[in-house]
């Protein structure tokens, strides 16, 4: 929204003065200037000062306590225009509505935009969690393959060993030392298969939790079925070496040698094999890195799209004109179906539940006014009514032409019988002294607007002088600023313009 204060010209201050003049103060006649020939005629009078007696009452304007002009902060086409002036509308009401349809589609894309960004955002998280999993099973899968395959070698070698030592002995026919090896081979090859079937039961359980997969089980298995097929070749060792060595019983104990050298060979595969996936899982954490920043590109992405929805909701909105405060609608500034430009005013909105009071105050009455203070209020329009103002502020600068200070009154106005530029008045009592005033006849005052003003007669021409007017005493009026007393006026200024040659005619006595 567009705001813009707007203010009121032309506040009038009026002084109260009731008029005392001093003894022996006569009317009195004096030659007026000398003008060059062909002048307009005219007659003159003196400012004149005289003494008074002094009780203040200033007169201004009520403004609204805020005013603004609402505008479209966008160019589209005006659709709707539901408030008449003088309408009351709440904050946030609806003021005007612009077609939003383009804006409405922008919306649109960007929101679909948006749901691809996190659809493919959730997509790379759920991959990453998946490939976290993945990398664990698999690591832990190798490590336990590895040393599935690192014991069965130890078993095996051992096994080896002891079929050729089996066989050496069956050779060599020593009957009772060979006949206490084959229960030892015997003892270790039962021990070796129940390590393997351990190990089989044990691959199993994780193959069910998921942890490691078929292949795994598949080795197991493997294993123990040698480990009892080592276990029956020691039972069968053991039993020829109690019947003693025959041909047989040596071709047994060879083909158990090869049969053992057969198993180291298996299972130093399988460690290589596993060293392998090792090797491969080592690798699966740059993947995992790879998915993380992949992750985060679609973050930001998100991130924009979550942006440019926002950007497009609030372009929406702008298409939506509300008032900015609680009010009253002062102005309709365009109608419906107008086509509006950024800037262009659409109403003017007045808060008027609370008015300002602005007067513009002589010199000597500023000194009796200071923030804060509460002061009594009429007004010409509403006879019989009073209303209590504050004072929120006092000008510290005066208008360079009346010499008048601005000041700003308070009005709580619940009821808004007070409206904008109805005549406001405040008296106040002024310290019981007398001062001199400059008083002029009401015929010398012209009038501007909300300016008043004379002509002052000098070296043969018209010059105009603003000045702030008091009450009216008679025929004559205080001059509360713009006079210093003994001033030659014009007595009548209405066919007078400002630097208008004259000629001044004696002066009138009034």
């Amino acid at each position: 929204m567009m705001l813009r204060n707007e203010r009121l010209l032309g506040a009038l201050a009026l002084v109260n003065l009731g008029l005392g003049l001093a003894s022996g103060c006569a009317r009195s006649t004096a030659q007026a200037p000398p003008s060059p020939l062909g002048g307009i005629p005219v007659e003159s009078i003196t400012a004149q000062l005289q003494l008074s007696q002094a009780k203040v009452q200033l007169s201004g304007q009520v403004e609204p306590y805020r005013i603004a002009t609402v505008s479209s902060e966008v160019a589209a086409r005006l659709t709707a225009l539901p408030i008449t002036v003088g309408a009351r509308v709440g904050v946030g009401g609806l003021l005007a509505q612009l077609d939003s349809g383009v804006a409405t589609a922008t919306l649109h894309e960007a929101e679909a935009g948006l749901r691809q960004s996190r659809a493919a955002r959730s997509q790379a998280e759920a991959e990453y969690a998946r490939a976290v999993v993945e990398t664990a099973a698999a690591q832990q899968a190798a490590h336990a393959q590895l040393a599935q395959a690192e014991a069965g070698e130890k078993g095996a070698t051992a096994q080896a060993t002891q079929a050729a030592e089996g066989e050496r002995k069956a050779r060599s026919a020593t009957r009772a030392q060979e006949l206490l090896q084959a229960v030892a081979a015997l003892a270790q090859a039962q021990a070796d298969d129940r390590l393997a079937t351990k190990e089989r039961d044990r691959v199993a359980v994780l193959l069910s939790e998921g942890v490691v997969g078929q292949q795994a089980l598949d080795r197991a298995q493997a294993a123990q079925e040698a480990a009892a097929a080592r276990k029956s070749a020691a039972e069968q060792g053991l039993s020829l070496a109690r019947e003693g060595a025959r041909d047989e019983d040596i071709r047994s104990a060879a083909a158990g040698v090869a049969q053992a050298s057969a198993g180291v060979a298996s299972f130093q595969a399988q460690k290589d094999a596993a060293r392998a996936q090792l090797r491969v899982a080592a690798t699966r954490p740059a993947r995992l890195e790879s998915i993380r920043r992949q992750i985060e590109g679609l973050k930001a992405q998100e991130a924009r799209a979550a942006a440019s929805v926002e950007q497009a909701r609030l372009l929406v909105l702008k298409h939506r004109v509300v008032a900015p405060f609680a009010g009253r609608v002062l102005a309709k500034l365009t109608e419906s179906g107008q086509t509006l430009a950024p800037g262009s005013p659409i109403a003017r909105l007045g808060e008027l539940s609370r008015v300002k009071a602005v007067f513009a105050v002589p010199e000597a009455a500023r000194l009796a006014l200071r923030p804060g203070q509460r002061v009594p209020l009429t007004a010409d329009a509403l006879p019989g009514k009073r209303f209590t103002g504050v004072i929120e502020t006092v000008g510290y600068q005066a208008d360079p032409r009346t010499r008048a200070f601005a000041v700003e009154v308070r009005v709580e106005n619940p009821q808004e019988a007070l409206l904008p530029n109805m005549v406001v008045r405040l008296a106040l009592d002024a310290a019981p002294t007398t001062t001199k005033a400059v008083f002029i006849p009401l015929s010398a005052v012209a009038t501007d607007g909300s300016r008043s003003y004379v002509f002052l007669l000098k070296s043969g021409k018209a010059q105009r002088k603003d000045i702030v007017t008091g009450p009216v005493q008679g025929e004559r009026v205080l001059v509360q600023a713009g006079l210093v007393g003994g001033e030659t006026l014009a007595a009548t200024p209405q066919r007078l313009t400002d630097g208008v040659a004259v000629a001044a005619r004696a002066e009138v006595t009034k």
